[in-house]
């Protein structure tokens, strides 16, 4: 009688062995993985460039605000200057003035007059001086505003056309 042929293993059987199949699975398994965390990235990344450009916008309306905030005090500093330029004028004409306006030749209204005089020359002094500034700081506005065009144009900083990025904040330090 023939001896029986004896089974072979299952792992000796033909198409794929054991080793192979599981060396496709983690193939396949590590493909899905660089796929997914690819997509994480992406997304990350996207978020960052989506926030860095929220700040740059806000930081564009901060400085507009600041300048338009800038040019208003210059512009009521101009006013009050006016005003009281004005109010100056009035009270020379009411009688207050050194040699101008007096009718009446009394020593006590020459008395009183002198004083009124001496102190509205005080305040024609102080408003000259302050519409000399207002003036003086409406031309810097102007100046700073144009130089921070040009400054934002370059990349500078907040206040100032930073042309080399240098000064205090932020600004310098990012270049």
């Amino acid at each position: 009688m023939k001896k029986k042929k004896k089974k072979k293993g299952r792992r000796k059987r033909g198409g794929r062995s054991g080793g192979r199949r599981r060396n496709s699975r983690k193939r396949r398994r590590r493909r899905r993985w660089k796929k997914k965390w690819k997509k994480e990235e992406e997304e990350k990344n996207v978020k960052k460039e989506e926030e860095e450009r929220g700040n740059e916008e806000g930081e564009k309306e901060e400085e507009e605000e600041a300048v338009e905030e800038e040019k208003e005090t210059a512009e009521k500093m101009v006013e009050e200057v006016e005003e009281e330029k004005e109010k100056g004028a009035e009270g020379k004409r009411r009688g207050g003035g050194k040699k101008e306006g007096r009718e009446e030749g009394e020593e006590e209204e020459e008395e009183r007059g002198d004083e009124e005089g001496a102190k509205e020359e005080g305040e024609e002094e102080k408003v000259e001086e302050e519409e000399e500034t207002a003036k003086k700081w409406g031309r810097r506005w102007k100046e700073e505003e144009e130089k921070g065009a040009e400054g934002k144009r370059r990349g500078g900083g907040k206040k100032e056309g930073r042309e080399e990025g240098g000064g205090g904040g932020a600004g310098g330090k990012r270049r």
